[in-house]
């Protein structure tokens, strides 16, 4: 079997007949996007003292890899239109190469990962997640999610390519090198679906025996209502059973209602859990199916597949904000009322009619016709 050269998603010399359109430039105008919505939230949460919270911590640095993502694909771009055919070449394999974007995709995925672990534990551990909810351990947790994948992916994938690269064979890194990158696309692109499935999949059994629990304490309850029903009419003379019967009933209620508040914050958690499942799925894996494919053969006629499925995959970048949004009530809440502050300001700036003042001559004038008609 011929192998054919292998896809460069840098390269700048492939064919007009392999390459429909240029990736970067046709990335710049989502990467924007991406910075706008991002950057609005990290700034949001970090001059809103009450979102300052373990919570937003994370999704703000998840927000952050997100900016840098986007800050990457238009400093690509710019390079590739402004500057020389050589450098740009340069500055696209060995600079901001596809290893850096893998390595920068990972750390969001990581952050995905460690967000569905915190909703876990919030949840499932309320106990245990209050005692070890402190900024130190947050702090410990985001050095690691941002560390790992440069010290995993990037810093030996970059050493191993450099060498290629002086050799003058940089394209045969890629063919070299296909079992490994079939591990590495599919830890990171599958781990954050596999944390986000099991944590969630704990949590709806945790929900469902909470409500099973809840029906059960509701038949005893009755049913010890009936058993002691005759109990309470002869015991009517005492005052003290008489007041602990009618405020049972009250307490309990009061249980019961904290407990169906419960359920249905974790039923929104399970709403967030399908929202994510279904986007991350939509727009990741047709990018991933068509890599795994094209890493087996090297088929340049997957090259257009490629790189539209690539412009899809990062457009989950730009939901990321708005789904954390969506189901954070803390950032719900301020978002509204910022929302209404700035509809208070736009109507009052509107032009209100003027209010004319009568001058001091007519005032004078005024002043006389009293005086006269006395």
């Amino acid at each position: 079997m011929n192998v054919r050269k292998p896809f460069n998603c840098a390269d700048t010399n492939a064919s007009i007949d392999t390459v429909p359109f240029n990736r970067q430039c046709a990335a710049a105008f989502p990467a924007s996007l991406i910075c706008i919505t991002n950057l609005s939230l990290v700034l949001l949460i970090i001059f809103k003292r009450k979102l300052r919270t373990t919570t937003n911590i994370i999704i703000c640095s998840s927000c952050i890899s997100s900016i840098l993502f986007s800050f990457m694909i238009l400093l690509n771009a710019m390079v590739i239109t402004a500057a020389s055919e050589q450098f740009g070449r340069y500055f696209s394999n060995l600079v901001v190469n596809p290893l850096f974007e893998l390595t920068v995709g990972a750390i969001f995925n990581f952050h995905v990962t460690i967000i569905s672990f915190e909703r876990f534990y919030s949840v499932v551990l309320p106990f245990h997640y209050r005692r070890h909810d402190t900024f130190r351990n947050t702090t410990l947790a985001l050095m690691a999610v941002w560390i790992l994948p440069v010290v995993i992916i990037y810093i030996p994938l970059h050493i191993v390519q450099l060498r290629y690269s002086y050799k003058g064979c940089l394209n045969n890194f890629y063919s070299d090198n296909t079992k490994l990158l079939h591990i590495i696309l599919s830890t990171v692109f599958f781990l954050p679906l596999l944390a986000i499935s099991i944590t969630y999949i704990i949590i709806m059994i945790q929900v469902w025996r909470m409500k099973r629990n809840e029906t059960l304490a509701s038949r005893t309850a009755g049913m010890i209502a009936l058993a002691t029903a005759p109990v309470m009419v002869m015991a009517d003379s005492n005052t003290n059973l008489r007041h602990h019967c009618n405020s049972h009933p009250n307490h309990y209620e009061r249980q019961q209602e904290m407990k169906r508040q419960r359920v249905f914050r974790h039923k929104k958690v399970l709403l967030q859990m399908l929202l994510l499942i279904g986007i991350y799925s939509i727009s990741l894996f047709p990018f991933y199916i068509v890599m795994v494919l094209y890493l087996q053969n090297f088929d340049n006629d997957l090259v257009p597949a490629a790189y539209i499925t690539y412009l899809i995959a990062i457009s989950y970048l730009f939901f990321h904000p708005i789904l954390s949004v969506a189901f954070t009530f803390s950032i719900k809440d301020e978002c509204k009322k910022l929302w209404l502050r700035l509809q208070r300001r736009w109507s009052a700036n509107k032009i209100a009619p003027l209010q004319v003042q009568p001058s001091k001559y007519n005032y004078s004038i005024s002043l006389v016709q009293k005086i006269s008609s006395r």
